[in-house]
Order: structure tokens, then C-alpha cells, then sequence
């Protein structure tokens, strides 16, 4: 059959049968020279399932000791977050700074549980990690959608700079931020910033435990649990990411009006008392502001989200707060928030601080 008369392949399915024919004749028994197969940009004009496929094919390819093939071996380049997440990560070499730093045990920080839990939870977004100038890991889906929306109120475009938010999906910031701590001599000079909660309440904050504060103990065991080379920990200064946002005094006005926005999508918003209340405060959330005690708006704020108290007596439901973030970072968006208030607002600093480190602002390459 003739490819000009008969068959009009893409060009994803041409290059499939170039490397096709091309693994036919490293695999020749009478092969007398290199096994060795160069494969540049595996990706090209293959869809993300192609991707998968191939590359699970390659890596059966190799991993079969029984065929000629056994001393074969394969080296591909990629930009492919796809192909990123399904190759082995000990597999790996990253090339970053005109340098190339290989993943492998011997190199890296990672111990062998921390490459098992990767396997399995390092998917296809995560893997952005990898090709990214810079790296924000995050707890939640909270401070993923909220974090580019703060960013350009700083005149960060965090797109533009080359920075990938992470939602590492919990606490388990150690394990990724290892993949860019080296054990070798050599130094990974990506910006990581790591952003955790400090997990300390409100009122226990002050409470000394050998010497110190819970909240000071809290912030140390933290910073010094994650930060290494050039990642850093970046810890909440109070509770939780929300509380620091209640606490604001430049955003805590716009993030109070996402709190009411999102009791509108709760299943009994429709009754015509409970509408009617919601709508009041959003158009009066200055008067509810100047009635609050200023120790306590923070709390009273934060409570409406958890469902411990409700303010306008409707109900003790839990907020969504992935669906809370996306109605701020709505705000955000449309609001004209000062610049230098942001900067210099003490409970946003920590999130302030990260955007600007993993952007390459105030780099320190020590990561310390």
C-alpha cells in the first residue's frame, strides 16, 4: 500500500510509524552496535490518550527482559505534563538553569515511600511542577483559585512569569518539595514556596509550651520542616488560610460579601425570608462591619463558613469553600484594591511573600 495513494496518515500517526520502524531495527538480533533510541518531543501532534499509550508501550518495551531488547535504551524529551506524570519519577531528568538534575534515589532527598506515594498521586496537573520557572504548593482547592486572582492585584501575573500553583490536595507539602532538594552537590535554583496553615486557634495562640508559644512552636516546627535549598515554607499567621482572609483589614469587607454570595447557592436560599436577609446584607455589609466588635470580626466571619454560628439566622450548613474562593476571586477581579495596602497588610503577608518568591523577586538562592 502506498502512503500517497492509499493512505493519508496525520502527522502524529507518521511519526508513530517512524519510531515503530525504528524499534524494529534496534531490537534486530544481528544488531552489532548502540541500542540506544533517541526520541525527540514524543508528544507532537499526538492527543493526551495517544501520549498515554505510546508511553506505556515503550516502558513495557524496555521492562521486557525475555526480548533482544533487553539492553536497549530509550531517552525522550518532552514538555508533556501528561507524559511527565506516567513516566517513573526516579526515571526522570529535568532540565532547568542549562543544567540537567536526574530524579533518582541517589539524587534527590526522596526516600522510597515518598516515590510510591508520587506514583500514585502525582497526576497530569501536578506534573506542571516540572516544567514550571517557578512553583507555589498549596493545601486546597482555596488558595488554587484564589491565588492567581490576589497575584495581579500585586502586578503579578503569575501565567506570564512561568508559576505553577500546585494543590499538593492536603499536607503532604514534604514529599513534593523533596523532588527539588538534592542530595547530591548540585542545586536546583527553582523557587519553591510552600504555603501552609499555622493550625493553631485563635485563643490557644498565646498558650507557652517550653518556653515558647503554640503559635511560635507551630511557625518553627513548619518553616523548619519544609523548608530546604531553594524551597521555603510560607506559614499562615493565624489559624487557617480563611481566617487570615477574615482577618484582613484590605480584603476582609470584599471576602465578608463572598461568604453571603455563597449562601445563595445552598439548597434553601430560595425561601423568601432567608433571600430577603441575604440580599440585605450584601447591600449593608459596611453597617454589619460598624456593629461588629473589632476583636472579634475575624471569628464571626470564619464561623459563618464553618456553620458554627450564623449571624443572619439561616442556617447551620457548612460553606463550600472551593465555591467561597471562586466567588472572592470573582471580586478580586473586579474590585480596585490598592497595591500597597495589600503589600503591607500583616495577615496576607505570608501569601504576599510567596507569590513574590516563586515569581523570582527577592530571590535568595539558599532558599533560606
Amino acid at each position: 500500500m502506498s502512503f500517497d495513494d492509499e493512505f493519508d496518515p496525520g502527522l502524529g500517526s507518521q511519526n508513530l510509524l517512524f519510531i515503530a520502524a525504528e524499534l524494529l531495527n534496534l531490537d534486530r538480533s544481528n544488531w552489532s552496535g548502540s541500542r540506544l533510541g533517541l526520541i525527540e518531543e514524543l508528544e507532537a501532534h499526538l492527543h493526551p490518550q495517544a501520549q498515554l499509550r505510546v508511553i506505556e508501550y515503550l516502558e513495557e518495551f524496555i521492562k521486557d527482559k525475555k526480548a533482544e531488547h533487553k539492553d536497549i535504551q530509550l531517552i525522550l524529551t518532552t514538555h508533556s505534563p501528561n507524559l511527565g506524570s506516567k513516566v517513573e519519577l526516579k526515571n526522570l531528568l529535568i532540565c532547568f538553569d542549562k543544567q540537567i538534575f536526574p530524579m533518582g534515589a541517589e539524587f534527590t532527598e526522596l526516600n522510597p515511600g515518598d516515590y510510591k506515594f508520587l506514583q500514585r498521586f502525582l497526576d497530569v496537573t501536578k506534573a506542571n511542577l516540572f516544567f514550571a520557572k517557578g512553583v507555589i504548593l498549596v493545601e486546597g482547592w482555596s488558595e488554587e483559585l484564589l491565588l492567581p486572582a490576589l497575584a495581579k492585584k500585586i502586578g503579578i501575573d503569575v501565567t506570564q512569569k512561568g508559576v505553577s500553583i500546585v494543590n499538593v490536595g492536603g499536607a503532604t507539602f514534604l514529599r513534593y518539595g523533596k523532588i527539588f532538594r538534592r542530595e547530591d552537590t548540585r542545586r536546583m535554583n527553582t523557587p519553591v514556596a510552600i504555603i501552609t496553615d499555622l493550625d493553631v486557634k485563635p485563643e490557644d495562640e498565646e498558650i507557652q509550651e517550653n518556653g515558647k508559644t503554640k503559635k511560635s512552636l507551630a511557625t518553627e516546627n513548619k518553616k523548619t520542616r519544609h523548608t530546604g535549598q531553594s524551597v521555603k515554607a510560607f506559614v499562615s499567621p493565624h489559624w487557617t488560610f480563611e481566617y487570615c482572609l477574615a482577618s484582613s483589614s484590605s480584603l476582609r469587607k470584599f471576602f465578608y460579601k463572598a461568604v453571603l454570595l455563597s449562601f445563595k447557592e445552598q439548597k434553601n436560599y430560595q425561601e423568601k425570608d432567608r433571600k430577603e436577609k441575604v440580599e440585605h446584607a450584601i447591600n449593608n455589609i459596611d453597617e454589619q462591619f460598624s456593629n461588629w466588635s473589632a476583636d472579634n470580626i475575624s471569628l464571626t466571619i470564619y464561623q459563618q463558613i464553618l456553620g458554627e454560628e450564623q449571624i443572619l439566622n439561616l442556617s447551620k450548613e457548612k460553606l463550600s469553600k472551593s465555591l467561597l474562593a471562586q466567588y472572592f476571586a470573582d471580586i478580586l477581579d473586579k474590585e480596585s484594591i490598592d497595591k500597597d495596602m495589600l503589600t503591607n497588610d500583616a495577615e496576607i503577608k505570608y501569601l504576599v511573600d510567596a507569590i513574590k518568591y516563586a515569581a523570582g523577586e527577592n530571590v535568595n538562592n539558599n532558599g533560606q
